[in-house]
């Protein structure tokens, strides 16, 4: 991996998330693309890869506008989502300094809390949900439909 990645420049890889972006890739094989179905599965796995960075190294080869606006979009929410993370970080810390003046928020609204996802498995992790989808989706299951699949699949 170390030879590909600094003596031929032809991949970068994320030891931590173990994700690899092949350099110069899109440039042969993504700008022939195109259509509703493929746009929409590169949506859907630009959501799966962990590392912003790898995304940035295949962005610089496509040419294709519509693909482009996909990165750069994905790129974007994530630098957002980073970025009011460590705000958020910071106001809790804030807030853990004057428990006496005001109460935990609830973290009972839609959308807040644990999800329980049965969606993608990566990586040794189940993928998040994503903001703004059913969240109904997400929710852990009641012991009668986990019995229902026990007797399903014994």
């Amino acid at each position: 991996m170390e030879k590909f990645e600094n003596e031929y420049h032809m991949i970068k890889y994320n030891k931590n998330t173990h994700e690899i972006a092949i350099v110069h890739w899109a440039k042969y094989n993504m700008n022939k693309l195109g259509g509703k179905p493929i746009i929409d599965c590169i949506s859907s796995e630009l959501k799966r890869v962990d590392d912003v960075s790898l995304l940035k190294v295949i962005l610089e080869d496509i040419t294709r506008e519509e693909i482009r606006k996909l990165f750069l979009k994905e790129i974007k929410e994530r630098e957002d989502r980073t970025g009011r993370k460590e705000s958020e970080g910071k106001e809790e810390i804030r807030e853990r300094g004057n428990k006496k003046d005001k109460q935990r928020p609830e973290m009972s609204k839609k959308g807040e809390g644990k999800k329980y996802g049965f969606g993608v498995y990566s990586k040794g992790k189940f993928a998040s949900s994503v903001k703004g989808e059913d969240d109904s989706l997400y929710e852990k299951p009641s012991e009668e439909q986990l019995r229902k699949v026990k007797e399903l699949y014994s």
